[in-house]
């Protein structure tokens, strides 16, 4: 009997590579996110070291245009943090978008799977059935053989 052939292996290897495709942009998008929440946590210290100065400031007395100075710089440090924000809450929706894709295509490729597990099965099946025929073939003949051959 032939060798096992799984018939639709071409199109079971097309969907892997998908599949690779799908988490390797899940990654890419995973560390694009680390470094959103990186850059908002550098902000988050600078805006707390900013109001620290402007509460140093306070204390210490200054000129009025260095209080506007120094709160111009928070207002524009709070900019960032809600920018930041909004820009990971963005990630995130495109990081459970392509996360669905990838159990998408993940499921397609265990269905292809499963298929080809069927069919070795039924192969499997198939070559013992063969080998019983050829098994019952020579039991016969040897039978016949030894009953003819006196």
């Amino acid at each position: 009997m032939k060798k096992f052939e799984f018939t639709l292996e071409s199109l079971k290897h097309y969907r892997e590579q998908v599949l690779d495709g799908e988490k390797s942009t899940l990654a890419a998008m995973r560390s694009e996110l680390r470094t959103l929440e990186d850059e908002l946590e550098e902000i988050l210290k600078s805006l707390a070291a900013a109001e620290e100065k402007l509460r140093r400031i306070y204390a210490e007395g200054t000129y009025p245009n260095e209080i506007s100075i120094q709160k111009r710089h928070i207002m524009t440090l709070q900019a960032d943090v809600h920018q930041h924000r909004h820009r990971i809450m963005l990630k995130e929706r495109e990081i459970e978008a392509q996360l669905n894709n990838v159990v998408a295509a993940t499921k397609e490729v265990s269905k292809l799977e499963n298929l080809e597990e069927s069919q070795l099965e039924e192969y499997r099946m198939a070559v013992q059935k063969e080998e019983e025929l050829f098994i019952d073939e020579f039991v016969t003949n040897s039978d016949w053989r030894k009953n003819n051959v006196k």
